[in-house]
């Protein structure tokens, strides 16, 4: 069932109805079932408010490790914030600089925040200067660098 919702999604249909439809009539979404009967819009939904809301966390947990288990993941840049970037897909997919000005002070603190939190369960010494801000928001990185502290603030 979480191999059909994840694919139905992947391809725009979210309506429990439209995926009942398509596993009746699609053959990505039989090829998928591998035989069994296509399950019920109710089903279809119970699952989806039910079990996977409970087991969605720790499905994609899985999923993320089997990916870096297979070398499709860089772990170069880690977003923490729920920062937008700009994406190839559209042409009017970009954060404005205004919003992204706006929004910077916060958008540090919280950082800075999740930097204290590292270095107090693992024992670090990482800071957040904010002095090399701007300089690392025009990097290739596009992000805040993290590195340790001599001084261990």
């Amino acid at each position: 069932m979480f191999k059909i919702l994840t694919y139905a999604y992947s391809q725009n249909i979210y309506s429990s109805r439209k995926i009942e439809t398509a596993c009746r009539r699609d053959i990505n979404f039989m090829w998928l079932l591998a035989g069994q009967k296509a399950p019920d819009h109710s089903t279809i939904a119970r699952f989806r408010t039910g079990l996977l809301q409970d087991a969605c966390e720790d499905l994609f947990y899985q999923m993320v490790r089997r990916l870096d288990q297979m070398g499709e993941l860089s772990k170069e840049t880690v977003f923490i914030d729920g920062t937008k970037l700009e994406a190839c897909a559209n042409k009017y997919t970009f954060v404005w600089k205004k919003s992204v000005g706006k929004w910077e002070e916060k958008m540090f603190q919280k950082i800075q925040a999740a930097v204290r939190l590292l270095n107090r369960d693992y024992m670090q010494s990482f800071c957040v200067s904010k002095g090399n801000r701007a300089q690392d928001l025009q990097g290739s990185a596009g992000f805040w660098n993290v590195r340790p502290s001599m001084t261990g603030t």
